[in-house]
C-alpha cells in the first residue's frame, strides 16, 4: 500500500480477507492505520494473526510503541491485545476537506 511503512495482506488460497497497515518514522513509534477483515472471515483469528506480525515489525525496528484511533466497538479487541487507552493523549478529530474553513 502505497505510503505505508509496513503493510501485510491476509489471503484464503487467492481470495483477499484482510489487511493491516502500519505508517512509521521507522525508530519511535508507529500509527496503525488500517486493521480490516472481510466480515465473512471474523472471529477467526484473521485481525490478531495480521496485529501479531505487524507488531513484530516494529520489534524488529526497535519501535517501542504503536499508536491507533479505534472505535467503541473495537475497543476491548484492542485492549485484550496488550493496548491501553489514554484518554488524555489525543482527541481523534476529522475535517471534511470540501467543508474547510481556514
Amino acid at each position: 500500500m502505497i505510503g505505508s511503512w509496513f503493510a501485510i495482506s491476509a489471503y484464503e488460497g487467492k481470495q483477499f480477507i484482510g489487511c493491516g497497515r502500519l505508517i512509521s518514522d521507522g525508530t519511535t513509534c508507529a500509527m496503525l492505520t488500517d486493521l480490516t477483515v472481510k466480515r465473512t472471515h471474523r472471529r477467526r483469528g484473521v485481525a490478531t494473526s495480521i496485529l501479531i506480525r505487524l507488531v513484530a515489525r516494529c520489534r524488529e525496528y526497535g519501535i517501542r510503541e504503536i499508536r491507533l484511533f479505534s472505535t467503541p466497538a473495537l475497543r476491548q479487541f484492542f485492549e485484550r491485545r496488550s493496548f491501553t487507552s489514554d484518554d488524555t493523549a489525543a482527541v481523534a478529530m476529522v475535517m471534511a476537506i470540501e467543508d474547510e474553513k481556514l
